[in-house]
């Protein structure tokens, strides 16, 4: 006889109903951003409720807008240099400009850990060969860093 156990679920006024994977310690929920599907995860254990996690990803949802430019501002600011550079492909690529960069950009999901700081993770819309784009940082100090990785 199987051994099959109920998954933990917590549910949200904001987010609804967020599913614990175990394996990575995180709660997930499938939400909207600006109207378009992408995997909210907030960090957290099965034992410990992720409180100060949830409470960043209510403000990042309840500031779309402004949220979203200034992780898009972040990821052209980052990366926009460095993908006109290095990355076109044979000289047959002309160099992007920050509205064609962000127009290859899909966000996909916003991961925020137990100390509050936060990441967007983005399809890069093959502008670094299928790397992820991440854009990283913190309520207080708003976006600091984005990279490629994957």
């Amino acid at each position: 006889m199987q051994n099959e156990t109920k998954p933990v679920i917590i549910t949200d006024d904001t987010f609804g109903d967020l599913t614990f994977d175990g394996g990575l310690d995180w709660y997930e929920a499938e939400v909207l951003w600006l109207g378009a599907k992408v995997n909210l995860r907030v960090c957290g254990t099965v034992d410990e409720h992720p409180g100060i996690a949830l409470s960043v990803a209510k403000t990042l949802w309840s500031e779309q807008l402004r949220w979203n430019d200034r992780v898009r501002d972040r990821a052209v600011h980052d990366l926009l240099e460095l993908k006109n550079d290095t990355w076109l492909d044979d000289d047959r690529d002309e160099p992007l400009t920050p509205t064609e960069f962000l127009d290859r950009v899909t966000l996909t999901s916003v991961t925020v850990e137990t100390d509050g700081s936060f990441g967007f993770w983005f399809d890069d819309g093959d502008l670094f060969w299928g790397h992820a784009i991440s854009v990283s940082g913190t309520l207080a100090d708003g976006p600091l860093r984005a990279g490629i990785s994957g």
